[in-house]
């Protein structure tokens, strides 16, 4: 190769030589001094385009020697080939490029990212090389640094969405969800409507507490993709965040008419409707639930508190005996049959499923804790003791539960020992203020203790969160 003095000689050489024409051409008559001077800046113009090609030849030759480096993995050969190359030609947005790629793979970030700077400087604000730049601060953690950069790149090409993607990015590092929406509203202008996109303004939206906003994109959502159940029982929850539980329940229908074997649906729209008090659409809903999932435990369980709370006991019963026939293994269908035969006084029955239950697993502590609970209100004293041992089982399991708590405290309570009772009632009570059962004993232990502001005081507390009317307001009367 030649080298770089040579160069720069010929290139002295002709303008010498052209100096000393112009010069001479400067004697004669003015009409051939500017014939002649044309045809000086033609070889002067000729002699520079040669030299050009000269160097871009050059700058060639280490290109090609830094590619090849470069293939071989010999990174640091490829770097200098590259700077060699920017020599002849260090206007290149290439080179530069492929400098800074080359220093990236040796995990020289900084290295890299000048480079950029420089090749920025050289050739001006190029797109492709702003981008490379606000990755490369990213990756340095450097994000107000990439923000304006990915921000400047946006505003010289507002059509490159992978800045607009980018700025979104660093939008949501610096808890901007609304921002970081408006960017990708920007990119879907560019590309047209996008799932992932919606996906992600609707979760922004969300955790911005903006559920409206977020209900708005769903329906987007719903509209590319009519398909997706999950798009609308998603929205559904939203709704039934802003209370709306009509339209929530719109919603579940429509995802549920999409897929109807979802348990999840039907479970959540019976207990909407059973929260509205809306019996018949309850029960209708119950009865449906039953025939598309007829081996469903779960739904049975459900199907069986819904018709118990409208008094339809048989029902009930039934459809427990089906769950447990299903899914003999739940300890959970014990637990609500036990409860439903204890509410029903049917003492015998209760008994039966709650031994049954403990043949499957004696350590479960709810089965304890219910099963002593029905010894205490069956009315027969000389199962008290026992009933005793099965809820400190129980509370050996799960000393904090405020439930066991007040059974253990109802037991000792109808043993007379009244100064024990009183420890667990009242830790009971702290526990769970709003227990309507666990004030109305602690209200009777008062009243024994002939406390009656406290009884009182109680016994209107159980009977605001829904306490026995009658039997309460009976006390009270005392």
């Amino acid at each position: 190769m030649m080298s770089v003095d040579y160069l720069r000689t010929k290139s002295l050489h002709s303008i010498l030589a052209l100096s000393v024409i112009i010069a001479f051409l400067t004697i004669g008559c003015a009409g051939q001094n500017e014939v002649r001077r044309d045809n000086s800046d033609r070889m002067q113009a000729d002699d520079n385009a040669e030299e050009r090609r000269l160097y871009s030849s050059r700058a060639i030759d280490h290109v090609i020697s830094g590619a090849f480096f470069e293939s071989q993995g010999s990174y640091n050969d490829a770097i200098h080939e590259y700077n060699q190359a920017l020599l002849y030609d260090d206007t290149s947005i290439s080179i530069y490029r492929s400098i800074a790629e080359n220093y990236q793979r040796l995990g020289l970030l900084e290295s890299a990212e000048l480079i950029i700077e420089r090749g920025l400087v050289a050739a001006g604000d190029d797109q492709e090389m702003l981008r490379f730049l606000g990755e490369l601060e990213f990756q340095l953690q450097k994000y107000e640094e990439a923000f304006e950069t990915f921000n400047h790149l946006t505003t010289l090409y507002p059509d490159d969405s992978d800045g607009w993607y980018n700025l979104a990015a660093l939008h949501i590092r610096f808890d901007q969800e609304r921002e970081a929406v408006e960017c990708y509203n920007r990119i879907q202008e560019l590309n047209g409507p996008n799932l992932d996109l919606l996906v992600r303004q609707a979760t922004l939206l969300t955790l911005s507490d903006d559920r409206e906003g977020a209900i708005g994109i769903y329906e987007q959502m719903e509209a590319l993709r009519p398909d997706d159940y999950l798009i609308p029982f998603t929205m559904a929850g939203l709704f039934l965040e802003t209370g709306d539980t009509l339209k929530a329940d719109s919603a579940f229908a429509r995802s549920l008419s999409l897929k109807p074997d979802e348990s999840r649906i039907w479970q959540i729209r019976i207990q909407i409707a059973a929260i509205n008090e809306d019996t018949l659409k309850a029960l209708d809903l119950t009865g449906s639930a039953l025939h598309y999932l007829p081996e469903n435990s779960e739904i049975h369980s459900l199907a069986a508190a819904i018709y118990s709370r409208y008094n339809l006991y048989a029902a009930a019963e039934q459809t427990l005996l089906n769950a447990i026939q299903i899914d003999p293994a739940g300890i959970g269908h014990y637990l609500n049959l036990g409860y439903l035969y204890h509410e029903l006084e049917r003492w015998d029955d209760a008994e039966e499923i709650y031994n049954t239950g403990l043949q499957i697993d004696p350590e479960d502590p709810g089965l304890l804790n219910n099963f002593a609970y029905m010894l205490a209100e069956c009315g027969n004293e000389s199962r008290y003791e026992e009933a005793l041992e099965l809820v400190e089982m129980a509370l050996e399991l799960e000393p904090d539960r405020a439930t066991y708590l007040d059974t253990k405290g109802w037991l000792l309570y109808l043993l007379g020992r009244i100064e024990e009772a009183q420890e667990y009632l009242e830790h009971a009570a702290l526990l769970d203020t709003l227990n309507p059962e666990i004030l109305d004993h602690l209200g009777d232990l008062y009243f024994r203790l002939g406390i009656r502001d406290r009884a009182r005081t109680m016994w209107s507390r159980a009977l605001e969160q829904g306490g026995d009317e009658e039997t309460i307001r009976a006390k009270l009367s005392q």
